[in-house]
């Protein structure tokens, strides 16, 4: 992900990300880089095929890095110039880690706000929670059929469905049309099921995944004129407040709290602030967005730290 952005930047002379020579150096040739005539690409284990990576590129590393999961950070304290960092694993021990020289919030912005509650005024706090940044939920059917029970009628990435057609029913991915080498050798097809998910199924404490599936299959017998598909496998989620709804005047938004977040936390023996918010909850909800955001920050810490 990072060649393709190193691509895209070779490309457009005015590209708003400058990469200092300690990050460029560590990025793929240009020529190893999906071509740039492709217009999608998937990972054989899905997304999660990235976190994987990055976690097994840390660990082998060296002794200069430590990882902690599964234990999420509760609050960030102020020291000096540097910061005091606490975690659980629980919810009667705590840990914590001094001497941290800069924080890169990628969770999601509300989640951020209790994290930085012990740092930042309510006034700033505010602008990062639900009632300012709204998130929507997504339920998600993922289908493998009998192919001669469920072909598509037409070749496709896949089609949206207008909230007057269906207020429920978002898209239809046609996997089996953008990936078909993911079929394998069985006879096959693949479908994702995007929904807008009913009130009832959120106030549920279990996914109610019957409900789900039962949905996205008359979605898909409607749109795609299936009258009796065979359903082989599925996998149902259902998704809370997974997907940020920037409201009108988040870019503004976004700026000024980065620059309250500077002013009020300005090092006095360094430019950076030290606390950066990175992520889909900020910048772009696609992954290169995520990866832009990312880069940005890091970038911004090793120039003004230097």
């Amino acid at each position: 992900m990072l060649g393709i952005l190193k691509n895209s930047a070779k490309l457009r002379s005015t590209h708003s990300v400058a990469l200092p020579d300690v990050i460029d150096c560590k990025l793929p040739n240009t020529s190893s880089i999906v071509p740039s005539r492709t217009f999608a690409w998937s990972l054989q284990g899905g997304m999660q095929t990235l976190t994987v990576a990055l976690c097994s590129r840390l660990r082998s590393a060296g002794p200069c890095v430590t990882m902690h999961t599964n234990v999420p950070v509760c609050r960030i304290q102020r020291s000096g110039d540097r910061f005091t960092v606490h975690w659980s694993s629980d919810t009667t021990t705590e840990a914590m880690i001094e001497d941290v020289d800069a924080v890169f919030l990628t969770c999601s912005s509300y989640n951020s706000t209790g994290i930085l509650s012990g740092l930042l005024p309510p006034r700033v706090i505010k602008r990062l929670k639900r009632e300012q940044l709204p998130w929507a939920s997504v339920a998600v059917a993922i289908f493998e059929m009998d192919g001669k029970s469920a072909q598509p009628p037409v070749r496709g990435f896949g089609h949206l469905v207008p909230s007057t057609e269906d207020e429920h029913a978002l898209g239809v991915v046609y996997d089996s049309v953008a990936f078909p080498q993911l079929d394998g050798g069985q006879q096959s097809v693949r479908y994702t099921v995007m929904m807008r998910p009913y009130s009832c199924w959120l106030n549920s404490d279990r996914c109610p995944t019957k409900e789900i599936e039962g949905k996205a299959l008359d979605i898909l017998k409607k749109h795609l004129s299936l009258s009796s598909p065979l359903v082989i496998a599925s996998n149902i989620q259902l998704h809370r407040d997974c997907i940020p709804q920037y409201p009108l005047g988040h870019v503004e938004n976004v700026k000024s709290v980065r620059s309250e977040i500077s002013e009020l936390i300005g090092r006095s023996s360094q430019q950076s602030t030290g606390i950066h918010l990175v992520g889909f909850s900020y910048d772009g909800v696609g992954l290169g967005d995520a990866v832009t955001s990312a880069l940005k920050a890091v970038s911004a810490e090793l120039q003004l730290s230097a």
